[in-house]
């Protein structure tokens, strides 16, 4: 029945592949949609930090659709990423801007001192140029040969989220 109408089929999608993108998208909608009176209902309700990327969590009285967003919620976070616009507001260490690297965290040499696991990616660079002198001991060559190819942004438009995807 879900196979195509080429394929001998009646090309109803999947029920159940259609319902999980529908709610990614919803959580999306949660990071993305400053405007939406459904997301300021569902962040208020149910998220209670500020962090850009929040971490959410389904308890036992909430909503059928909270909780289901918390289901999918590692694979939204998994397709985000950032355009870095001028890396003010996207953190060097800790969020996905390097794309198909993910955040640079999981891939320290070593552990980063933890006042520097938050500072910007306009922190790490001056001039347009990298500050190597910062990271680049804490990096594998191959993320550092990447990061070499992708100068430092020299336009001042601020960062947004991306989907990956």
């Amino acid at each position: 029945m879900c196979k195509a109408k080429q394929e001998e089929g009646l090309g109803i999608r999947n029920m159940h592949s259609m319902n999980k993108a529908y709610v990614m998208k919803l959580g999306w909608g949660i990071i993305h949609d400053n405007n939406n009176l459904w997301a300021d209902v569902l962040r208020s309700k149910y998220v209670k930090t500020q962090d850009r990327i929040p971490q959410v969590q389904a308890k036992g009285k909430d909503s059928p659709l909270w909780k289901t967003i918390c289901k999918v919620w590692p694979q939204v976070i998994e397709g985000l990423g950032w355009s870095v616009g001028n890396g003010v507001e996207v953190r060097f260490w800790k969020d996905n801007w390097l794309e198909g690297i993910g955040p640079l965290v999981q891939h320290a040499l070593q552990d980063i001192p933890v006042e520097n696991l938050n500072v910007s990616v306009a922190n790490m660079e001056s001039n347009i140029q990298w500050r190597w002198d910062f990271f680049a001991h804490l990096l594998p060559i191959q993320i550092i040969m990447v990061m070499a190819s992708y100068p430092p942004s020299s336009t001042y438009h601020r960062g947004r989220f991306k989907l990956l995807v």
